[in-house]
């Protein structure tokens, strides 16, 4: 045969020729009505690849919904967190400014408990006048806490320096001017 098919040797049997006819008949048959049930194929398989990417695209839809929740969830948990921790530092910061002031305060109060006034620690006053505040009861820096200045009681002169005690209570020593009483302020 001329059209791709092998001829049949010369001498083959009729019986064998006739079982390949019915073979390849057969076949051909096989693949007409394979041929036949492709367009109904196809549109099912069509159909099964569609549904599976609507469901897919439903299934990540819902994924992603999700996960924007869960995002939402744990950025207002982290939000919320961190506004908590800030008052947390707020309030421990503050406490321990105030903490911190009042050791602060502490210590300089026992440091001018400690130190007596003298000449050697006050500039421009001698022992005469550190004997005259001991007789006012100021014997140290923490004695008193202010210095002011007014009229003399007794209407004359200029202005007095008057000490305040702390126990309460103001003095005035003689012998002490603005000048002094700058230096012994500070």
């Amino acid at each position: 045969m001329t059209d791709g098919m092998t001829a049949a040797p010369a001498g083959t049997n009729p019986a064998e020729v006739r079982a390949e006819r019915r073979r390849l008949v057969q076949a051909v048959a096989a693949h007409r009505r394979l041929l036949a049930g492709r367009p109904a194929f196809e549109r099912a398989d069509l159909r099964r690849r569609n549904r599976a990417v609507r469901d897919r695209t439903r299934v990540q839809q819902k994924h992603d919904a999700a996960v924007r929740r869960a995002d939402g969830a744990h950025r207002r948990a982290q939000e919320s967190g961190a506004r908590r921790l800030a008052a947390l530092d707020g309030s421990r910061g503050s406490r321990e400014r105030e903490t911190l002031a009042a050791l602060r305060r502490q210590f300089i109060d026992r440091a001018v408990a400690k130190s007596l006034l003298g000449p050697q620690e006050v500039n421009g006053i001698g022992d005469g006048l550190v004997r005259d505040l001991a007789g006012q009861g100021i014997r140290t820096a923490a004695d008193f806490t202010r210095i002011s200045y007014e009229k003399a009681p007794n209407g004359r002169g200029g202005t007095v320096v008057w000490i305040h005690r702390t126990r309460g209570g103001k003095v005035h020593v003689n012998g002490i001017g603005e000048h002094r009483a700058r230096t012994l302020m500070e």
